[in-house]
């Protein structure tokens, strides 16, 4: 289990997204990957955790994930829908209800307090089978590494 403790403005989670969707692909089911929400450099930071949020409810948490570390800086908290519409969120009316009644506040904040707890000092934070195994962008050949290696061991 590799959990992440993210920001959508971070430009070091943007390249994290990358890495997960790799590792994703790359091991299947072999893994489990847990998105955490860390909002911490931007006022918009919680915003933008709160629109990926909304658009799981709709089935599209990782299209929107992508779409928001994709258009990275590109935007404002008044293009969400139209960003959410792009990752195939249908019911856009259902969406704006979920960010204007700010549906996810508390969890986010879970995530945040999770995250000082755990004494995270910068984003993207990662965890494997609940220890820390660094900050920052954590290239995808040395998880393939450490993935193979650790499944080997799994399997003996």
């Amino acid at each position: 289990t590799i959990v992440i403790f993210s920001d959508f403005s971070c430009p070091y989670c943007k390249k994290a997204a990358y890495t997960i969707s790799e590792l994703a692909v790359k091991y299947n089911d072999s893994i489990k990957i847990i998105v955490r929400d860390f909002p911490v450099l931007t006022e918009g930071s919680y915003q933008l955790a709160l629109a990926a949020r909304c658009a799981g409810e709709q089935g599209k948490y990782f299209t929107m994930y992508h779409k928001l570390f994709d258009k990275q800086g590109t935007f404002s908290a008044s293009d969400l829908s139209s960003l959410a519409t792009s990752a195939g969120v249908t019911d856009i009316s259902a969406f704006s209800n979920c960010l204007s009644s700010e549906k996810y506040k508390t969890d986010i904040a879970k995530d945040f307090s999770d995250g000082q707890y755990l004494e995270i000092t910068g984003t993207p934070a990662w965890f494997i089978d609940g220890y820390k195994a660094g900050e920052g962008a954590i290239p995808v050949e040395a998880w393939s590494s450490f993935i193979e290696e650790t499944l080997k061991e799994k399997n003996n």
